[in-house]
């Protein structure tokens, strides 16, 4: 999605020789018309005359040109930002509550950063505020003209569950997401026009206070998005599988307990772009052993976007 400041200047460039030449072959024709013809100094006046049509003509198009240059320029320094918001509601069985996400994507010379903030509300019986926070950030470095970067990313958050059996029905606690610090490279591709592409990621993970005392772990993961029906859809997403020692239960952590040490999970979503900020869609979430749930679940939600 970006267009190199370099490219831009080049293509300017070759306009303005492209110009002088054309008027210097033009100003060379009229000089030797005007010695074969042996014209008068009083014809010089309508050789000015005729040169400065041309010239006029020239510059016109010229200037044409170089505003249509500088505007796509423009179209894609704007278009390389991309900041949005979503609302989704969760149709997962146990879910049925809202998530809000703010994300933003940004490439530059060196690379790209990344990030996204999620808020659940109305998870775990929490009512007084957000049930869950969680937060990440990822930035790519290039390494020379390759696909190839060097990736880092920080994650974390917390969360809060309803206390059971307390005379105070607002009484809640507090849990950590652990915090993650990842490191690795990352392999991208996309189309000329930007209509569809992916990354793939091989990260190490130091994830702290792991359930089985083991911080140095390993994530995998692909990002992709394909625009199509001529720009009125997208196909999104991510799916990442990570090295995690941590406990599951199928009963919400009452009398069963499990220990677990491979998760994935994956979250596509299709989006219908009503106008270029607005879209409606869903996300399907996908997952194995996440979020201390046993096993394989499916939470599916319906969702909106705008795009700033």
């Amino acid at each position: 999605m970006v267009v190199e400041d370099t490219q831009i200047i080049v293509d300017l460039a070759v306009s303005d020789a492209k110009l002088l030449y054309s008027n210097l072959k033009f100003v060379r024709k009229l000089l030797v018309t005007y010695e074969l013809f042996g014209l008068q100094s009083g014809d010089r006046g309508n050789i000015l005359t005729i040169f400065g049509i041309h010239l006029y003509i020239q510059l016109k198009d010229y200037i044409m040109k170089k505003l249509v240059l500088v505007f796509i320029a423009g179209l894609f320094a704007f278009g390389a930002f991309s900041q949005n918001i979503q609302l989704h509601y969760d149709m997962g069985k146990t879910r049925k509550m809202f998530t809000s996400t703010v994300e933003m994507f940004k490439p530059d010379k060196t690379g790209n950063t990344f990030f996204f903030i999620d808020f659940d509300y109305g998870g775990n019986d929490v009512t007084n505020g957000p049930s869950l926070a969680y937060f990440e950030i990822a930035r790519c470095f290039k390494l020379g003209k390759s696909p190839f970067s060097w990736h880092v990313e920080y994650n974390g958050g917390l969360f809060q569950n309803h206390v059971d059996g307390t005379v105070n029905p607002r009484q809640y606690v507090s849990h950590p997401i652990n915090n993650a610090w990842l490191t690795g490279i990352d392999y991208s591709w996309n189309a000329k026009d930007f209509s569809k592409g992916f990354s793939l990621k091989a990260l190490y993970k130091n994830i702290a206070n792991t359930d089985d005392s083991k911080p140095n772990n390993f994530q995998l993961t692909a990002v992709w998005y394909l625009d199509f029906a001529k720009g009125k859809l997208r196909f999104d997403g991510f799916a990442d599988f990570w090295r995690e020692g941590h406990t599951v239960s199928n009963d919400g952590f009452n009398h069963n307990f499990q220990s677990k040490k491979f998760v994935f999970l994956t979250e596509p979503q299709l989006w219908y772009n009503c106008t270029t900020k607005f879209a409606v869609g869903s996300e399907i979430e996908m997952s194995t052993n996440f979020g201390g749930h046993v096993g394989f679940m499916i939470n599916p939600t319906v969702a909106a976007k705008y795009t700033f």
